[in-house]
């Protein structure tokens, strides 16, 4: 949970980012970094 920090200004959006976060990896066992994740989804 701690990883999330990046998105902390937006509660929501860490929260879903957390969460398709989560998705992702399940779904594609990609890891990337929620730094990345992050930046993909245009969360600051």
């Amino acid at each position: 949970m701690a990883a999330a920090k990046v998105c902390k200004e937006e509660p929501v959006l860490e929260a879903y980012a957390d969460e398709q976060y989560k998705k992702l990896l399940k779904e594609k066992d990609q890891y990337i970094s929620l730094d990345d994740y992050c930046a993909k989804r245009g969360i600051k």
